[in-house]
């Protein structure tokens, strides 16, 4: 009687493989979904620190009153006062960063951010609150322009 060289694997051995990948599958992919959650949360604060910093360099180079509206909604626009017309004038385009990075965000005292023209915050300070689920990052801006985290 000759014994024949099998090639392959068992089908003991293939099970065994796929529950192990099962396990590091269970136990992987909550922590991805975490971590992707923390990072949109991070990216919209970042995103309205920018917006923020773009409103503030426009109130000084237009000597003007500027505005970040739409906290509350998520879909931040920019707007200047025009010294000739006294109109509020949309500047650039609209972001909406609440559905960009599927995030919640509120602000207080009010609804919007208001700079003067030098620069300087309407209110002692803002605070705009950026969050989805249990992820929150609370954006604290003075007067003076500085956003602490």
């Amino acid at each position: 009687m000759t014994q024949q060289n099998r090639h392959g694997f068992t089908l003991l051995e293939l099970v065994i493989i796929v529950i192990i990948i099962g396990v590091i599958s269970a136990i992987t992919l909550p922590l991805l979904s975490n971590a992707l959650q923390q990072q949109r949360v991070r990216n919209a604060a970042a995103a309205v620190e920018n917006m923020y910093v773009k409103a503030r360099a426009i109130a000084m180079q237009r000597s003007s009153k500027t505005r970040i509206m739409g906290l509350q909604s998520g879909s931040l626009t920019i707007l200047s006062l025009n010294p000739v017309t006294g109109a509020w004038e949309s500047v650039g385009q609209a972001e909406d960063v609440a559905s960009r990075f599927n995030v919640s965000i509120t602000s207080t005292p009010f609804d919007y951010i208001g700079i003067n023209h030098r620069g300087l915050g309407y209110y002692a300070e803002d605070t705009v609150t950026v969050w989805s689920g249990a992820d929150t990052i609370e954006l604290k801006i003075s007067r003076y322009g500085r956003i602490t985290r």
